[in-house]
C-alpha cells in the first residue's frame, strides 16, 4: 500500500492565508507542523493561480492605522513588493514567495497537491486525517494532537461530522438587520479573474460559440458600461451565490468562463473602453471563492457585535472590512452587485470564534469560522484570515497543556494575547504587559522629541459644506486652533469651529460641544485663531468640526500623514455614493474620512491633512511612549519622533536603576500602517539606518549595526549582556525622511550573562 504516515504536534489544513499563518505561527514557537493543501501552489485566493489582491481592516482607508501586522503583514508586505505592474492584483509569484517562507521553517512540513479525504475520529478528538495526493498517488495519513481546518469550505469539520451553517440566517435567528426576513440558503458567489495586457497590434475578440452578447441583458454590467480599459480583472464576473458553491463547483466554473468571455468580447467591442490592442493573458485557474460552510464554535459573531464595537476578553484578532454583502444573483443581477455596510470602529474576533464547539482539538481560521452570515462579509478578507490563523498557530503552543481548544482559551489567554503583541500584532485594547519585557522598567528619553505640527500648507481645498479635524491633545487643556485660510472674495468670511470629544477614529458625527468659537478670515490669505479655552481634557484625542458661510473659502493643506491626525468632509445629504451605507452612525451619515483609496502607495498621494497649529503644543510624541504597551496608533500616536529640524543621528536611550542581561531586542518602526495596503517600497517614515548599542563596564558594545532596514519588526538576538543602559542609534531614514520614528523597544534577557571583553 503507497501509504506515507506523518506523525505532528499540529496539522494545518488549508494553505491559503490563513493556514499559512497558522503553520508559521506555531512551527515558530516549537511546535512540529504538518500542513496540507490540496493545490499545487499556496496562497489560496491570493496564489498566483487565482491572483486576487490581499485586503483587510484599513478598507482601502476608511479605518485609520489598522493595516494588520505580525506574521500575515510581513507576507503582505513580501508579495507587494514582488509587484512591478501599476496593478494591485501583480501575484504572478505570490505562491513562490509563500512557499520560500514555508520551505524555511525547519519545524514545518509541507505537502502540496494532497486533499483530504477522510477523518479518523475517537469520541470528540480527531486522531488523524487522510488525504490523496495527486501528484505521486500516495496515501498521506496525517496524526496529529489538534488540527486547524483552513480549507475555506471546512472541508474536516464537515468530514468529522462538526455542526456548521451555511446560507442566509433569518432576521430574528441574530436580530440582525441586514438580514433577510427568511432563511435561505443563498451565498456570496465564486468570482473568477484575468489579467490582460497591451499588444502593439489589435487583438480580435474571442470567437467560442458558447459565448453570449451582452447588449440584450438588463444586467449591471449593461446597465453602468465601464469606459476605460480593463487589465486586472473585474470582481463583478461574480456566479454561484444561488446554488452551492461546493456541490456546484464545476458547474459555476463553467459559467464563469462563459461570464468573463462575454464580458471581455464586450469590452472590446466598445470603442471608449480602449482595449483593441488587448489580449487576455492569464485567467484564474479556480475561481475565488467568498463563502460555503460556516463551522459553529462556542461563540457565533453577528453584525450586532460588529457594529456596538464589543469587545471580548479572548480577543485575539480584529476585522474593518466593511460588511460586504454581495448579492446572491451575481453577474446576472440587474442591482448593484455588493453593498458596503460600515460601521464606526474596527471590531473584535474572540478565540471562541476560531475552533469546532463539537470537537476538543480542531481549530478554525479563515472564511469556516463561527460567524453568521451577514458578519461574515467583513471578516472574509484575507488578511483577517491571516490574523486569524497566527492567533491559533499561537494558541496551539498552549494546547498541550490545556488539553483542548476551549480550556485553551480559558486558561491561557492571556499569554496567547501577549505572544500576539510580542510578534508585532495587535489586538484592540489589548497593551503589552509582558512580565518578561524588561523594557517596561527602563526609563526613556531622547536626543529630541517632535511636537504635533503640520507645517505651512502646500495646497489650497475648499471648505465646501465643512471640514473635520480630530488631533490628539496632550496639555489637559486646548486654548487655540489657527487654521490658514484663503479667502478670494473681497468681504470677510465667518468661520464658526466646535470642539468635541470623538466616539471612535472613523466617527467624525456630533457629539456634545466641548467650546465653540468664531473667526472671520480676510481677504487674501491668513491665518485665523479660533480661541476655545477648554480645560480639564484628558490626552486624547478630539475634533474641531469647521463651518464657513462662504462654501468657496478654502483651507490650507498638506500631502502627507500626520500621525495622530485625522480628517473628515461634511456632506449635508448624506454620502452620495450609493454603494455604502453606515451601522451605528447617524444616518443618512454626514462626516466622510478623507483619504483616496485609489493610491496606496505613498502618504503624498493618500493624505489631504488640512493645517493648524495647537497652543498649548501637543507633545504626542515623547520617547516613553516606545514602551507604553501599543505598537501602533490607537487613539494617540504612541509613536516616539524626533524633532524634524534636529539633525541625524537621533538617539533613544533606556536606562535601568540595575544591571538588566539582555538577550533579545524587538523594535517596532514606522511603516505607516495608516496606508491600507503594503507601500510597494520603504517610505520615509521608516528606518533605513540604525545601531543598537549598550554601555557595559568594559565600555559601549555594538550589539548590532543595520543598514537598509525593510522591516517594521526588527528581532535583534544576542549572547548576552549585562548593562544598564541601551541605546538605539538612528543614522538615516528611507526617502528622505527628516524625523526618527520608533513605535515600541522590548527587551528579553534571562539566565546568566556573558561579560564583554575590554575593548
Amino acid at each position: 500500500m503507497n501509504e506515507f504516515i506523518v506523525e505532528a504536534d499540529f496539522c494545518v489544513i488549508g494553505g491559503g492565508v490563513a493556514g499559512i499563518c497558522a503553520a508559521l505561527a506555531a512551527s515558530r514557537e516549537g511546535l512540529r507542523v504538518v500542513l496540507v493543501q490540496n493545490r499545487s501552489l499556496l496562497g489560496g485566493n491570493a496564489s498566483s493561480e487565482i491572483r486576487q489582491a490581499i485586503g483587510g481592516a484599513g478598507f482601502m482607508g476608511h479605518f485609520p492605522d489598522a493595516r494588520e501586522g505580525g506574521i500575515v503583514g510581513d507576507l503582505w508586505t513580501r508579495v507587494r513588493q514582488g509587484c512591478f505592474r501599476n496593478n494591485l492584483n501583480d501575484y504572478a509569484e505570490s505562491s513562490v514567495i509563500f512557499w520560500d517562507l514555508c520551505q524555511k521553517e525547519k519545524n514545518l512540513q509541507l505537502f502540496l497537491n494532497t486533499h483530504v479525504t477522510a477523518v479518523e475520529k475517537k469520541g470528540s478528538r480527531l486522531i488523524s486525517i487522510t488525504g490523496i495526493q495527486t501528484s505521486t498517488g500516495r496515501t498521506i495519513v496525517v496524526r496529529a494532537a489538534q488540527f486547524a481546518d483552513c480549507s475555506g469550505d471546512a472541508n474536516v469539520a464537515y468530514l468529522a461530522g462538526a455542526a456548521f451553517m451555511s446560507g442566509q440566517e433569518g432576521r430574528d435567528e441574530f436580530g440582525e438587520s441586514l438580514a433577510p426576513h427568511e432563511r435561505t440558503s443563498f451565498t456570496m458567489g465564486n468570482t473568477l479573474l484575468f489579467q490582460a495586457e497591451k499588444l502593439d497590434r489589435p487583438v480580435p475578440p474571442p470567437h467560442f460559440d458558447w459565448i453570449e452578447d451582452l447588449r440584450g441583458r438588463k444586467i449591471w454590467w449593461t446597465l453602468h458600461p465601464p469606459v476605460g480599459p480593463m487589465e486586472s480583472g473585474c470582481w463583478t464576473f461574480e456566479y454561484g451565490g444561488t446554488l452551492d458553491t461546493v456541490a456546484d463547483a464545476e458547474k459555476i466554473y463553467a459559467e464563469l468562463l462563459k461570464i468573463l468571455y462575454s464580458a471581455w468580447s464586450d469590452l472590446k467591442l466598445r470603442p471608449e473602453c480602449g482595449m483593441e490592442n488587448y489580449r487576455i493573458s492569464f485567467v484564474s485557474g479556480l475561481p475565488g471563492k467568498r463563502e460555503s460552510r460556516r463551522v459553529i464554535g462556542d461563540y457565533i459573531l453577528s453584525q450586532n457585535d460588529i457594529v456596538s464595537m464589543r469587545r471580548f476578553s479572548d480577543d485575539v484578532a480584529y476585522a474593518g472590512w466593511s460588511l460586504d454583502l454581495h448579492h446572491p444573483e451575481g453577474f446576472y443581477g440587474p442591482g448593484r452587485p455588493t453593498q458596503f455596510c460600515f460601521f464606526p470602529e474596527i471590531h473584535s474576533l474572540p478565540l471562541r470564534c476560531l475552533y469546532a464547539r463539537d470537537l476538543d482539538n480542531l481549530w478554525l481560521a479563515g472564511r469556516d469560522i463561527s460567524v453568521t452570515h451577514i458578519a461574515l462579509g467583513g471578516v472574509r478578507l484575507m488578511a483577517t484570515c491571516g490574523l486569524a490563523g497566527e492567533a491559533i498557530g499561537t494558541a496551539a503552543t498552549y494546547f498541550a497543556q490545556a488539553g483542548s481548544c476551549r480550556e485553551t482559551g480559558r486558561r491561557f489567554i492571556k499569554e496567547i494575547q501577549q505572544t500576539i503583541l510580542r510578534g508585532g500584532g495587535f489586538i484592540p485594547e489589548v497593551r503589552n504587559n509582558d512580565s518578561s519585557d524588561l523594557a517596561r522598567h527602563a526609563i526613556v528619553s531622547a536626543h529630541s522629541e517632535a511636537v504635533l505640527e503640520t507645517g505651512e500648507p502646500t495646497e489650497w481645498v475648499a471648505i465646501s459644506n465643512g471640514i473635520g479635524i480630530a488631533f490628539p491633545v496632550t496639555a489637559q487643556r486646548l486654548g487655540t486652533l489657527t487654521l490658514w485660510t484663503r479667502n478670494a472674495t473681497a468681504a470677510p468670511a465667518t468661520l464658526r469651529a466646535v470642539l468635541q470629544p470623538i466616539r471612535a477614529l472613523r466617527d467624525f458625527h456630533s457629539t456634545k460641544p466641548l467650546a465653540q468659537a468664531r473667526s472671520e478670515a480676510p481677504p487674501g490669505e491668513a491665518q485665523i485663531v479660533f480661541t476655545f479655552n477648554a480645560v480639564g481634557l484628558r490626552d486624547d484625542v478630539y475634533m474641531v468640526h469647521v463651518f464657513s458661510d462662504s462654501r468657496e473659502l478654502c483651507l490650507g493643506q498638506v500631502r502627507r500623514r500626520i500621525t495622530g491626525v485625522h480628517a473628515a468632509d461634511h456632506f449635508p445629504d448624506g454620502n452620495e455614493n450609493g454603494w455604502a451605507i453606515e451601522l451605528g452612525t447617524p444616518n443618512p451619515p454626514h462626516w466622510v474620512r478623507r483619504f483616496n483609496n485609489q493610491r496606496n502607495n505613498a502618504p503624498e498621494e493618500f493624505h489631504s491633512t488640512p493645517c493648524f497649529t495647537l497652543q498649548p503644543p501637543s507633545c504626542c510624541y515623547s520617547a516613553a511612549n516606545v514602551i507604553n504597551g501599543f505598537n501602533r496608533p490607537t487613539r494617540l500616536p504612541n509613536l516616539w519622533a524626533s524633532d524634524p529640524r534636529a539633525l541625524f543621528p537621533q538617539e533613544l536611550i533606556l536606562r535601568w536603576p540595575e544591571p538588566v542581561c539582555l538577550k533579545e531586542i524587538r523594535i517596532v518602526f514606522d511603516d505607516d500602517m495608516d496606508l491600507s495596503m503594503p507601500p510597494l517600497v520603504p517610505l520615509s517614515t521608516l528606518v533605513a539606518d540604525y545601531t543598537l548599542e549598550a554601555e557595559t563596564d568594559a565600555g559601549p558594545l555594538v550589539l548590532a549595526s543595520v543598514k537598509n532596514n525593510g522591516h517594521r519588526l526588527a528581532i535583534h538576538s544576542i549572547s548576552g549582556v549585562s548593562t544598564q543602559l541601551l541605546r538605539l542609534r538612528i543614522e538615516r531614514m528611507h526617502a528622505g525622511g527628516t524625523q526618527a520614528r520608533v513605535f515600541e523597544i522590548r527587551c528579553y534577557g534571562q539566565g546568566p550573562c556573558i561579560a564583554p571583553a575590554s575593548s
